[in-house]
């Protein structure tokens, strides 16, 4: 299904998966472009403050949604994305951290934006299709530009590549600018902070549908890339292996959505973490390329099935006067997950870090498996709770 009737959806998907041709491709090359240029483990700083940066606006990104609404915050945000990245490839390392910061500070804008314009297109008979088509589309486009920039890369070297890349970028912001803004979004009210939100349960679903999905990814941008660089010796194989877990949502996501629209969230992400389980497992302790292609399978699949569950499960959870504070709780803590995620791939590297990421996920497993398990009674609590 390569459109949808929904033409809003069609824009952002597509919008978002020619952004991150360019974006995503460059930053899940940075830690082996900066290990190559001899400067050791700057990519991981690097990608540390970025997701750092992202986390802290996080707090502040409701108020500009709420005033400036979330389709014209995706447009403004793409363009300082652009300039951004562009800053981080340049050979001054002022201009690169700067440029790092800019980044993350513009990503959490984005991202909440992109979270609560999905949502506010969707309904709950077609938020899981319509999330499970969005990460479809946004994974092959990531998935392309990593094989994409693996090629350029052995052609005409790091630099010039990531140049070229970035004009995918423009076409990303042309599909943004046509979108439809939001009926009433920014007259909602959102003098709300997340130190507010006083539900348990909703921390323990955010546990396990966002901060679970969002660790695999840290450690699938940062420290697999470097394992299999560093098992492999070859930057083509980096590309392979790292498109891998964004192409997957392509054969899964559509259908898992269409499946959890039907049969439920809370199943379908215990499933998920699993299966992320059985990846780390496998990726412990891996030296051979055919080990680190079954681990990058396993992980791939938990990907595939646990990123449209987050989106959707916003929306689950949430009513239309707390859904703007529901999805920022949900972006923080994806934010959590990444920055934790690179940060163990620095501080441990291949040794322990997949050990230290399987403990932390077995104890959100213990703590949020009987939430998840009931949809409809976890759907009553968190409204209870969250006094709607």
């Amino acid at each position: 299904m390569l459109l949808t009737q929904n033409r809003n959806l069609n824009r952002l998907s597509y919008g978002f998966a020619l952004l991150f041709i360019a974006i995503g491709s460059i930053l899940q090359y940075i830690t082996p472009y900066f290990h190559a240029q001899g400067y050791g483990n700057l990519g991981f700083r690097l990608l540390s403050i970025l997701y750092g940066c992202i986390f802290l606006a996080n707090f502040f990104a409701p108020y500009f949604i709420g005033r400036y609404g979330s389709q014209k915050m995706i447009v403004v945000t793409t363009m300082l994305y652009i300039v951004s990245i562009v800053a981080m490839i340049m050979d001054n390392h002022l201009v690169v951290y700067m440029g790092t910061i800019l980044l993350g500070l513009s990503g959490a804008i984005l991202w909440n934006s992109q979270n609560n314009y999905i949502v506010g297109i969707s309904q709950a008979h077609n938020r899981g299709k319509n999330s499970g088509f969005f990460v479809a589309v946004y994974g092959v486009g990531y998935a392309f530009g990593i094989y994409l920039l693996g090629y350029l890369i052995s052609q005409y070297g790091y630099q010039s590549a990531f140049y070229m890349m970035i004009m995918f970028a423009f076409g990303g912001l042309f599909l943004f600018s046509k979108m439809e803004q939001l009926p009433n979004e920014t007259l909602k009210k959102r003098n709300v902070s997340v130190f507010s939100v006083r539900s348990l349960t909703l921390l323990k679903v955010v546990l396990g549908g966002s901060f679970i999905q969002s660790l695999l990814f840290g450690l699938a941008i940062a420290l697999i890339p470097f394992h299999v660089q560093m098992v492999t010796k070859n930057s083509q194989l980096v590309g392979l292996l790292s498109a891998m877990f964004f192409l997957m949502p392509l054969l899964l996501s559509v259908a898992v959505g269409r499946f959890s629209d039907r049969h439920g969230r809370g199943k379908v992400v215990l499933v998920g973490i699993f299966i992320a389980l059985i990846g780390l497992l496998i990726f412990n302790g891996a030296s051979s390329f055919y080990r680190l292609l079954l681990g990058m399978t396993f992980v791939s699949v938990a990907q595939a099935i646990l990123f449209p569950m987050f989106i959707a499960l916003q929306g689950d959870v949430s009513t239309p006067k707390t859904q703007p504070i529901v999805t920022n709780l949900f972006v923080l803590f994806k934010y959590i997950g990444m920055v934790l995620g690179v940060i163990l791939g620095d501080l441990f590297g291949v040794e322990w870090a997949y050990l230290i990421s399987i403990v932390i996920m077995v104890v959100i497993l213990i703590l949020s498996t009987r939430e998840l398990f009931d949809d409809e009674r976890l759907k009553k609590k968190i409204l209870n709770e969250m006094e709607v």
